[in-house]
């Protein structure tokens, strides 16, 4: 099982997203490194307000919605709604 990413920016695809590296050493002394590229499985995660155009917040980047963003397959997103005012300031 890999880590979660460090960020919600980082978990975008890339072609150069992930890269995992393993070094074996025998008994000798002799040692091997293989490297893989690692492609996490990425889901597309849509927010919507009712009134639209309110503000949230997603594990600290805070964005307008609706708007859509793409996370890693079971990367925990904390979402915070503040309390806000309607297009007449009454909250």
């Amino acid at each position: 099982m890999a880590p979660p990413p460090e960020g919600l920016y980082s978990t975008r695809p890339s072609k150069n997203n992930l890269q995992g590296r393993l070094t074996a050493t025998d008994s000798l002394g002799l040692s091997k490194t293989v490297s893989r590229r690692l492609e996490p499985r990425v889901a597309d995660v849509r927010f919507e307000t009712g009134p639209l155009d309110l503000k949230l917040g997603v594990n600290g980047y805070t964005f307008m919605a609706p708007k859509v963003l793409t996370s890693w397959e079971g990367y925990a997103l904390n979402v915070d709604a503040e309390r806000q005012g309607d297009g007449s300031g009454r909250l």
